[in-house]
């Protein structure tokens, strides 16, 4: 498939605890046609401090609203032992699995399996040591753009290139859960791949695939979305703006339809219209007529016949001289006219 789109199943904290939940959601990513899937590597520690009022979150959806940071990120940390089994497993069923480390360490710890990029997470996108650790790597980066000004996002890819970095992505994100599919102004898509010079896609936290779809419009080819396990209303910390395994193979679908949809500029009959075009309408005598009367436009109309002549050759017969009797809803033919 031509621009085929690059489709990132994200797990995140979905695993809800158990490795074999994690293990089983990359194998349902592959037989649903994801091209990768990614995980986060990180320790709670690292990201909060336990019992402290400074790391309460505020948040719209009640799973989060109140709840200690460290709490939620011991939740959906993968454990740095669980990795050895998923980088290995995703090489069994044929899938790429990366990661978005969150430090300098994850990153080190990360390099240990070869991963064949990075995503730099949206809140992670000015923690310019980490950016230098990354790109150091030399690896492929998608870099998420939630939250960051423009002139933010000038100085992390200066980073990243400064350092190593040779292909950067950049996905258009809201760091909202679940977003408002309103907040992506789809349209900066085309300002990002402009000024940026690069390939661009969407981190899409809304639920459905309809930013996704559209943002093929705007030349997007990478797409990541949280998946879940089937069972909705479970204990997944984030299924609440997550697509289940079902809807994400028909979210692999529409997006498929989309790229395909976008095509070239094209006029004319495609090959699928062929047999279509051939029921153009075709010339036809709307009454009798006799052997030497001159032909009127009156005398004629178009049928959507398999053959003969098409309508839009018609002043080629009118005011000719017949040389023949004709019969009405008879074809016009070449062959009658002097």
């Amino acid at each position: 498939m031509k621009n085929k789109p690059f489709i990132i199943a994200e797990i995140s904290g979905n695993h809800n605890g158990r490795i074999k939940n994690l293990l089983f959601l990359i194998n349902k990513a592959k037989e649903i046609g994801a091209d990768a899937v990614k995980i986060q590597t990180f320790k709670p520690e690292r990201m909060a401090l336990n019992k402290n009022k400074n790391f309460i979150i505020n948040s719209k959806n009640i799973t989060w609203n109140k709840k200690s940071l460290f709490n939620i990120y011991s939740k959906t940390s993968v454990p740095y032992e669980w990795h050895y089994k998923i980088f290995n497993y995703g090489k069994k069923v044929g899938i790429k699995v990366f990661s978005s480390p969150f430090s300098s360490e994850d990153v080190v710890f990360l390099e240990k399996f070869k991963p064949p990029f990075y995503k730099i997470a949206s809140l992670e996108n000015t923690n310019y040591p980490l950016l230098k650790r990354i790109g150091k790597t030399k690896r492929k980066v998608f870099l998420s753009t939630g939250t960051a000004s423009k002139k933010e996002l000038i100085k992390s890819i200066e980073i990243l290139k400064k350092n190593g970095s040779k292909e950067i992505i950049l996905l258009k994100c809201i760091t909202d859960y679940p977003a408002n599919p309103r907040d992506y102004n789809l349209k900066t898509l085309l300002d990002m791949k402009s000024f940026f010079k690069c390939e661009i896609g969407i981190s899409d936290h809304t639920i459905g695939p309809t930013v996704s779809i559209l943002s093929t419009l705007f030349g997007a080819k990478y797409f990541e979305k949280h998946i879940c396990l089937d069972i909705k209303n479970n204990n997944d910390i984030d299924s609440f703006y997550s697509t289940s395994v079902k809807d994400f193979k028909n979210y692999i679908k529409y997006l498929k339809e989309s790229v395909n949809c976008i095509g070239e500029v094209n006029y004319g009959s495609t090959k699928a219209e062929l047999q279509s075009k051939k029921r153009r309408r075709k010339i036809f005598f709307f009454k009798n007529l006799k052997r030497g009367e001159i032909l009127q436009e009156k005398d004629i109309y178009g049928l959507r016949a398999s053959k003969g002549i098409t309508i839009d050759n018609y002043e080629k017969f009118v005011n000719r001289k017949l040389k023949i009797n004709v019969k009405k809803n008879q074809l016009l033919q070449k062959k009658y006219f002097n």
